[in-house]
C-alpha cells in the first residue's frame, strides 16, 4: 500500500464508507499503536525506525531465496509498503491526538474506596497500608498485599451486629471479599453495604447502588440476596452482574454462571434467571428478560469498555463515571452516533475520545474536568 492509497483509506473511514475488513485494519493499529503509550518521534527517528527494519529484514533473507532476486525484492517491497503505510497511519493518527493531549488530559480511575464501620469510623482504602485495619462486631477488616479487602469472621458465636459501607468514588474501582467469603468487584460510584458478619440460620443480605460483580459461596441454608432500589436478586450457585445507577433507565443483572432469581419490589414479579440471560427492570418495576453476551456486560470488571449494543449518551455516562468528569452537550452535540468494540479502562480519556472523533460525527474539548461535546 503506498502512501496515497493509505491516505484514501483514512479518507474512507471518515466518511464512513469502510468495510469491515478495512475499519478492523485502522482501529486495530491505531489501539496498538495507543497501547503501546508512543511518545512524539520526530522524522529522523522514524526514518531511523525504518532504516533498521529494512537491513533486518535483508539480513533474514533465507539462503534460498538469494539466487532468486525477484523473490527477495518482492518480500522486502511488501514489507516496506507495510511500513510506509503503517507510518501514515502514525502521523496522521498522532496528529488528530495532539488537539486533545496537549490542552488537559485525564487518567483512568483506579483503586480507590472509603470503608465506614458503624461507629462512623472512615478508612480511605486507597492509601491504607496492608494488614489490619480495624475490627468489628467480632470481624476484622484486612488489607491484602494485592490490595483487596477481606472481612474476616473471628468469632462464630457473636450474633449479627454491626453493619460496615465501602463506598467507590467516581474514577475508583475495589475488591472486597465479604465474610462468608463471597468476592465482589466494585466499579466506580458505587456503595454496598453489609453486616461485618451473617447469623447462623439467616439469609444474608446486603445492599448495593451503582455496579457490582459478585460471586457467590453458595449456602442453600443460608440465600444470599443482593437489595438495590427496584429489586431482589437472590443467588442458586451464581456469578452474576448487577448495574444499577440512578441515572440510569434500568436495573440490569447479568447472569454468568450458576442460577439466581429476581424479584420487582414494586409488583413482586419474579423471573429466574440461567447463564446468559439478563433481566432489566425498568422504572415503573417491570421486568424484561433477553439473552446478551455476558463478556460485555462484565467487560469493565475485567479491564475494558464495551461499546457493542451501547448508545452514545449510555457510553458517555459510562466514561464520565470512570474518569470522573463531567459531560456537557452544547446545542450541535449528537444524540447518537455509530460504536462498536472494546477498549481497554487503563487509557487516558483522550484515547477514547480520538475514536469516537473517527467517525466524523463528534468533537470534544476538554476542560479541566469536563469534557464538551459538538458536531
Amino acid at each position: 500500500m503506498k502512501t496515497p492509497q493509505a491516505r484514501e483509506l483514512l479518507d474512507k473511514y471518515q466518511r464512513g464508507q469502510c468495510t469491515d475488513a478495512e475499519k478492523a485494519i485502522i482501529e486495530t493499529w491505531y489501539l496498538q499503536y495507543q497501547s503501546e503509550n508512543k511518545t512524539h518521534l520526530s522524522e529522523s527517528e522514524i526514518a531511523e525506525d525504518i532504516q533498521k527494519t529494512w537491513d533486518t529484514l535483508q539480513k533474514n533473507t533465507s539462503p534460498q531465496d538469494e539466487g532468486n532476486y525477484r523473490l527477495r525484492l518482492y518480500r522486502v517491497a511488501a514489507v516496506a509498503a507495510f511500513l510506509v503505510a503503517a507510518l501514515s497511519l502514525f502521523l496522521y493518527f498522532q496528529q488528530q491526538n495532539d488537539s486533545l493531549k496537549a490542552v488537559n488530559d485525564i487518567p483512568a480511575g483506579d483503586n480507590r474506596a472509603v470503608l465506614t464501620l458503624s461507629n462512623g469510623k472512615t478508612i480511605n482504602l486507597g492509601s491504607a497500608e496492608n494488614g489490619l485495619l480495624a475490627e468489628e462486631s467480632g470481624s476484622r477488616v484486612k488489607k491484602t498485599a494485592n490490595g483487596v479487602i477481606e472481612i474476616q469472621d473471628r468469632n462464630k458465636e457473636l450474633t449479627e451486629e454491626g453493619l460496615i459501607t465501602i463506598a467507590t468514588p467516581r474514577g475508583g474501582k475495589y475488591e472486597i471479599i465479604l465474610p462468608d467469603r463471597t468476592h465482589v468487584w466494585m466499579n466506580a460510584q458505587t456503595t454496598l453495604r453489609f453486616p461485618a458478619k451473617f447469623s447462623r440460620g439467616k439469609a444474608r443480605n446486603i445492599e448495593l447502588n451503582g455496579e457490582a460483580y459478585f460471586d457467590v459461596h453458595h449456602n442453600p441454608a443460608r440465600p444470599f440476596k443482593v437489595h438495590t432500589s427496584r429489586q431482589v436478586v437472590e443467588d442458586i450457585g451464581t456469578q452474576f452482574n448487577i448495574a444499577s445507577y440512578h441515572d440510569e433507565e434500568d436495573t440490569r443483572t447479568t447472569l454468568v454462571e450458576g442460577e439466581a432469581s429476581v424479584l420487582s419490589k414494586a409488583n413482586a414479579a419474579l423471573k429466574k434467571l440461567t447463564p446468559g440471560m439478563q433481566a432489566s427492570i425498568d422504572q415503573v418495576g417491570n421486568i424484561s428478560i433477553q439473552h446478551v453476551d455476558t463478556e460485555e456486560a462484565i467487560a469493565w470488571k475485567n479491564g475494558d469498555f464495551s461499546f457493542r449494543n451501547v448508545d452514545f449518551k449510555t457510553a458517555m455516562r459510562k466514561i464520565s463515571r470512570w474518569y470522573n468528569v463531567e459531560i456537557v452537550y452544547d446545542s450541535s452535540a449528537p444524540t447518537d452516533i455509530p460504536l462498536g468494540g472494546m477498549v481497554s479502562r487503563s487509557k487516558n480519556i483522550s484515547v477514547l475520545l480520538n475514536l469516537m472523533e473517527e467517525t466524523g460525527a463528534v468533537h470534544f474539548k476538554i476542560e479541566g474536568r469536563k469534557v464538551i461535546v459538538s458536531k
